[in-house]
């Protein structure tokens, strides 16, 4: 229950939960551990490959993007944050930056592989995920930051929204 709330804050989910309830809860309980961390930990850095989304349900902590790129920054990360969501979605995902615990950090983790082994296990709802992806890929391949220079933690839930109904209606 208390992760179905942070879960929910995404529009891909919500929609899995609005029409595939039970299997959400499933998912759920197979793909997610919780995780403490103290402060000044470092989670995660540049380069590495992701095997889990991130997504901050206490504390806070600190991004830099990798400092190669003409689009390195510095960005708080704060509760509710989903850190590294286009994993889940594009195949091969490796770290853009270093994620610092700036407080001590209660972080639900989302395993990547059981997420996916799980979603394509459920017909339709594996149907909506794979659209769902395609949409995040296409938007991906149009923006005008390289793919190398893109960041694990600004994420538009706006377009993912979008992305959510237009999958959904497909």
């Amino acid at each position: 229950e208390v992760y179905m709330n942070r879960m929910e804050s995404h529009a891909f989910f919500a929609k899995c939960c609005e029409v595939w309830h039970d299997h959400l809860g499933s998912l759920v309980h197979r793909s997610i551990v919780e995780e403490c961390i103290t402060p000044g930990t470092e989670v995660f850095v540049l380069g590495q490959h992701a095997e889990v989304v991130y997504i901050i349900a206490k504390g806070h902590a600190s991004y830099t993007n990798d400092p190669r790129t003409s689009y390195t920054k510095n960005v708080s990360v704060d509760e509710g944050a989903w850190v590294s969501e286009p994993a889940l979605w594009l195949g091969n995902w490796k770290r853009r930056g270093d994620l610092m615990s700036a407080s001590a950090l209660e972080l639900f983790c989302l395993n990547i592989e059981r997420f996916r082994g799980f979603i394509v296990e459920k017909h339709n709802a594996g149907l909506y995920a794979c659209r769902f992806a395609e949409l995040v890929a296409k938007e991906v391949n149009h923006s005008r930051i390289p793919f190398a220079a893109m960041s694990d933690v600004e994420l538009d839930l706006e377009a993912r929204a979008v992305f959510a109904e237009s999958a959904l209606s497909e």
